[in-house]
């Protein structure tokens, strides 16, 4: 007998941003953008260093069948984390509502 359970839905956050309403706000969120896209840099930087050292154990070790671990989400996280505080101390807002992306039946 097999037993086929339902998943239940998958939810994402989906954010949207009202700009702040003077040019000094507009600014001042113009430069979180460019330390948004820093912060993913890094957050590449890193990663693709991970998978050069996974290539090279993989060839030292003579490894063919691994599981990655070099994505690290966290590190994305963090940069539209900070992105979101970053803006909203500019004077914009940011509004978060839930979608569904799975199972949503």
């Amino acid at each position: 007998m097999i037993f086929i359970s339902s998943c239940g839905p998958i939810y994402e956050d989906v954010y949207d941003y009202s700009a702040p309403a003077n040019k000094q706000g507009k600014r001042c969120a113009n430069n979180c953008l460019t330390i948004q896209n820093s912060c993913f840099q890094v957050c590449n930087a890193k990663e693709n260093g991970c998978h050069v050292a996974e290539s090279i154990n993989s060839i030292l070790y003579n490894r063919t069948a691994y599981q990655s671990v070099c994505r690290d989400n966290r590190c994305s996280k963090r940069c539209e984390d900070q992105y979101r505080s970053c803006f909203i101390n500019c004077g914009g807002e940011v509004h978060r509502s839930s979608r569904c992306v799975g199972f949503c039946g």
